[in-house]
Parts: structure tokens; C-alpha cells; sequence
């Protein structure tokens, strides 16, 4: 099979099409392998599910009590105050998800320790392991709940 003259087999920026995070693997660190790849993904992915989820708790906590315009207003009125009241509550959107995954976390710190002892605590270890990978701080001696993560079990908790 052959490519036309206006396509390559590079990408843009010259890697191969296809093997970009191979690539970027071998320039960044050549003995990663992919089981080491892929406890990194779950990892990372872990991550962000945890921060999606206290990034509603903590919107639904500040968003409940926003002050939103709309008593008394006149019925011509009502499609811009809806659009104010929308921008606000985007703008704390916003704000809640360039917060830093700590002060989230601090926020509902009581009540989550209060009510779910064993979530915080794991939640707050996953954020150790995601720091330790990012930050390259002894990544091959990173465990979750005493596993190594570049062990099928630890992958799994």
C-alpha cells in the first residue's frame, strides 16, 4: 500500500504516526515498559476519577448556596438574568477545577473522614502514588495499601 505525496508517516512534530507515546517512553525514560506504562495509566486515570468526583461534592457545596438573580424580575428580563445566573455558576465551575486537588480535599476533609474513614484515606493515598509517578520520586518503589502498583495486584487495589 502506498501514501499519497501529501501524507507521511510522521506526525506535525516528526514522530512516527502511531507510536507517539512509545516514542516519547523511550526519550523520557528507554526502560519503561508498557505493563510499567500501563500501572502508570491506571494509576493517572484513578487520579482523575477521584478529582471529578471532589470536583462536583465540592461545586455542589458552593454552587447550592450561590447568590442567583431572578426574584422579581420582569418576564423580558428573564433571558439575560438566565444567562447571568448560567455564567456565574460556570465562572465557580471554573474555579472549583483549577483548585488545587489538596484544597479540595481539605474542604471536605471533616465529613468525609467523619463518614467514609476508608475512602479519605485511600483517596489520599492514591494522590501519594500519583505524586510520586509525576514527580519521579523513587517510582519503582511507589505501592498502594502495601502492594507494589507494578504488581498485578497492586495495579487491581
Amino acid at each position: 500500500m502506498t501514501t499519497s505525496s501529501n501524507q507521511s508517516s510522521d506526525s506535525a512534530w516528526g514522530f512516527p504516526k502511531g507510536r507517539v507515546a512509545k516514542t516519547l517512553r523511550q526519550i523520557l525514560d528507554h526502560e519503561l515498559t508498557d505493563r510499567d506504562v500501563e500501572a502508570m495509566a491506571v494509576v493517572l486515570f484513578s487520579h482523575l476519577l477521584v478529582e471529578s468526583c471532589l470536583n462536583r461534592v465540592v461545586y455542589h457545596i458552593i454552587g447550592h448556596d450561590l447568590p442567583r438573580m431572578g426574584y422579581g424580575i420582569k418576564e423580558e428580563d428573564k433571558e439575560t438574568v438566565d444567562k447571568q445566573n448560567a455564567d456565574l455558576e460556570e465562572d465557580v465551575r471554573k474555579m472549583v477545577c483549577s483548585m488545587r486537588f489538596q484544597t479540595k480535599l481539605d474542604l471536605i476533609k471533616p465529613s468525609l473522614k467523619m463518614w467514609y474513614p476508608d475512602m479519605y484515606s485511600h483517596i489520599t493515598e492514591i494522590n501519594k502514588v500519583r505524586n510520586a509517578i509525576v514527580h519521579a520520586k523513587e517510582s519503582k518503589n511507589v505501592k498502594f495499601r502495601r502492594l507494589s502498583i507494578w504488581s498485578e495486584e497492586g495495579i487491581e487495589q
